[in-house]
């Protein structure tokens, strides 16, 4: 089976992360994407609760898209590639890929280990509203001369939302319910979250 993962804190999880998940679907012949929230940011953000993160991921869940609570089960912060690893020997007959959004770029570098990703494993990059072309922003990025092992994906349809956002609206009291699937916005709601 051929699984790409999104990882992320989903903080809250929203229809920007809908959208990534049914474009590689279906553009990308993947069988089933995997939705990984992270336990902890890895460059210190404050998150809430991990058990609130994963059950409002597992609102998303459809028959090809999971939710896969590997990073909140091992605690403390995750290695993108030591995860992909683990999971590779775990699933031997799988083939695993990391979804990053275009956005995320500039700091791919400062992942861990973030060419083996590439090499080994494949790296999907979801195009969001590029001004530059993407491929030539990625090699000067990166500082690679081919793009071996990166997948660009192309997807006019990704709303343009940002889980910060979300969180302010609901601090001021504001509607989320073009943000965010019906059942996320209750969970929000009747958790008392981002007050």
């Amino acid at each position: 089976m051929r699984i790409a993962i999104l990882g992320g804190s989903f903080d809250p999880p929203h229809n920007g992360h809908v959208k990534i998940a049914e474009n590689v679907l279906k553009k990308l012949a993947f069988d089933v994407v995997w939705l990984m929230p992270c336990f902890a940011h890895a460059f210190g953000k404050q998150l809430s609760p991990p058990q609130n993160r994963l059950s409002m991921a597992r609102l998303l869940e459809t028959s090809t898209v999971k939710i896969s609570d590997f990073e909140i089960q091992k605690a403390g912060i995750s290695i993108s590639v030591e995860t992909l690893e683990e999971l590779a020997k775990q699933y031997p007959t799988d083939r695993f890929s990391w979804i990053i959004g275009s956005d995320q770029i500039k700091d791919f570098p400062k992942w861990d280990y973030w060419q083996e990703i590439i090499s080994l494993y494949g790296l999907i990059i979801v195009k969001r509203d590029e001004k530059e072309n993407l491929e030539d922003k990625t090699k000067k990025a990166l500082g690679m001369q081919t793009l071996d092992g990166i997948t660009f994906l192309a997807c006019e349809d990704i709303p343009n939302i940002s889980s910060t956002e979300i969180r302010e609206k609901v601090k001021r009291g504001e509607s989320i319910d073009a943000l965010v699937p019906k059942n996320i916005e209750e969970y929000i709601k009747k958790h008392g979250l981002y007050k």
